[in-house]
């Protein structure tokens, strides 16, 4: 048995699927009966659009720059080592990590809320 939310892995390790909605059972299916777009309607309970049609863009100036940044954190325990990385107008950055691993203070160093022990943020 596998639970998961992720559609890919359903049609590639599974041979029967039950969908759960709002703590109950909605339905269930034989993988080779259903598609993806199927188990999305049964999941969310409406259709869905699973494709993003977007046009190619091209960056524009880089809107934010960090070279180097070395944070900390209350403790004085160095949490962002050496990061640089650049940010163009019309990208979109994300930042993901486990609690306590440095995302939280960069994001205030960023917004100079934090003090910075070393590197440039423009």
């Amino acid at each position: 048995m596998i639970v998961t939310h992720k559609l890919n892995e359903i049609m590639e390790c599974a041979d029967r699927v039950t969908v759960m909605r709002d703590g109950q059972v909605v339905a269930t299916r034989t993988i080779g009966s259903t598609s993806e777009q199927e188990l999305t309607r049964l999941m969310v309970g409406r259709e869905v659009n699973l494709r993003v049609d977007k046009s190619n863009q091209k960056p524009g100036e880089p809107i934010l720059q960090i070279k180097e940044l070395r944070i900390g954190d209350e403790s004085g325990q160095e949490k962002v080592r050496g990061l640089s990385l650049e940010v163009r107008a019309g990208e979109i950055l994300g930042i993901a990590g486990v609690d306590g691993n440095g995302q939280s203070e960069l994001a205030e160093a960023v917004m100079h809320l934090r003090e910075v022990k070393s590197g440039h943020v423009l």
